[in-house]
């Protein structure tokens, strides 16, 4: 069975840096050798497009609706 590891990035607000963290460590993952995949929540359009750059994969939303 694989391992996988799994990470949630959160602050108390926004602008607090956690899209720009999170783009770090996918880019970091990638670097690895690893596969990360990432997942947006809230009303925001252009992060997952980011997110889905510097992954690789799709970043589909978790907000219900959207």
């Amino acid at each position: 069975m694989s391992r996988r590891l799994q990470v949630l990035v959160s602050a108390p607000g926004s602008s607090h840096g956690k899209t720009v963290f999170t783009l770090l460590l996918l880019a970091w993952a990638r670097r690895q050798s690893l596969r990360p995949r990432a997942f947006k929540a809230g009303p925001d359009f252009i992060d997952p497009q980011y997110l889905a750059a510097v992954s690789g994969q799709a970043a589909p939303s978790l907000t219900l609706g959207s």
